[in-house]
């Protein structure tokens, strides 16, 4: 997999998840509730801070992201209604405050779940169009929540 931010080479992105916006339509999920997007989010975040306090890692470059899809929908608080992609960007920040709206109890410290957040957390969309395109520069959700553009492809082996 190579990947390539329009951010620049200080930064190196590790990704928690790929659309987690699709759990929803998971079986498990009762009537495609937003809280199991946003669990398995948290989750997945928890789990590799969990795992770097195991393997005695100290936080350093590499930044934690999520892509979301382009599906216009709610966020899980309410706050930005029908929002293409960029909902995810308010459910993190709602759930990050408040893990118990996503029904999740982190094994993280609050403080430190917070810390990685705010320093740590690379707000991304899927944008399924080629490196260099410029099919979305310059839109108003990438003003509004200073998101880098991430192109993600899968290289043969």
């Amino acid at each position: 997999m190579e990947l390539r931010c329009a951010a620049g080479p200080q930064v190196f992105p590790g990704f928690a998840m790929g659309e987690p916006d699709f759990f929803g339509n998971d079986p498990r999920c009762p009537g495609h509730a937003p809280w199991c997007r946003v669990k398995a989010v948290l989750s997945g975040l928890d789990g590799l801070l969990a795992a770097e306090r195991e393997a005695g890692i100290r936080p350093g470059r590499v930044k934690l992201a999520t892509t979301w899809s382009f599906n216009n929908t709610d966020s899980i608080d309410g706050k930005c209604k029908k929002c293409p992609g960029y909902f995810g960007f308010q459910d993190m920040l709602a759930a990050v405050a408040d893990p118990s709206i996503a029904k999740y109890v982190p094994h993280t410290p609050a403080k430190d779940l917070s810390a990685a957040f705010d320093k740590r957390w690379i707000n991304g969309l899927n944008v399924q169009a080629p490196w260099g395109s410029s099919a979305y520069e310059g839109s108003i959700m990438i003003r509004e929540h200073r998101i880098w553009l991430c192109c993600i492809r899968n290289i043969a082996r």
